[in-house]
């Protein structure tokens, strides 16, 4: 079967010579009054939202949040296998395969903090896992060495110096932590 010719390439290179010769024979006013008018006709060009790779070319223009597909609504479904919180559409069983996996609390954090976080207003509106912070936010870091006759916490474990004795500040702070998991952590 021969290959299908495409009639329309003589044209192009044609129309881009053409448009080729044009441009390099302008003003730059005339230049310029060109550039400001296509940028006229790109801004008030109709936008239409495509969800297919939207999330590599945002566009301001575009009001996501009116969009079906992308407003997903309150996580409010809990899992009754885990209690996690999902959303309306979500599928069952992603969170825990539908009670055949459990997690264990993360318990080994704590033993590692440096600081406590603060703020001057933290909001928790109703069953939300998360929380709001309005005005200021800072860390609360203590001394770096211990008041007299009490025993190092947070930060000051870091300036003990005895790594046998850092490990057994950690434990002694949270009953279920492992030691040999605080030790090799």
């Amino acid at each position: 079967m021969p290959p299908t010719r495409r009639t329309n390439l003589g044209r192009s290179t044609r129309n881009t010579a053409s448009q080729r010769n044009i441009r390099a024979n302008q003003t730059d006013e005339q230049r310029e009054a060109r550039n400001e008018l296509q940028r006229n006709r790109n801004q008030h060009r109709n936008v239409v939202f495509n969800p297919h790779r939207a999330a590599f070319s945002y566009n301001v223009a575009i009001d996501y949040s009116s969009e079906k597909i992308v407003a997903i609504g309150l996580m409010n479904i809990v899992c009754p296998h885990c209690n996690a919180l999902k959303f309306k559409n979500e599928a069952p069983g992603l969170c825990c395969a539908s009670g055949r996996v459990k997690l264990t609390p993360l318990q080994y954090n704590n033993c590692f903090q440096m600081t406590s976080f603060g703020a001057t207003k933290v909001i928790r509106d109703n069953f939300i896992p998360t929380f709001k912070i309005q005005g200021q936010i800072y860390h609360r870091t203590g001394s770096l060495l211990p008041v007299p006759d009490e025993d190092y916490k947070f930060l000051q474990i870091y300036f003990m110096g005895n790594s046998a004795r850092e490990v057994d500040q950690r434990c002694a702070h949270n009953n279920s932590v492992k030691r040999s998991i605080v030790e090799q952590l």
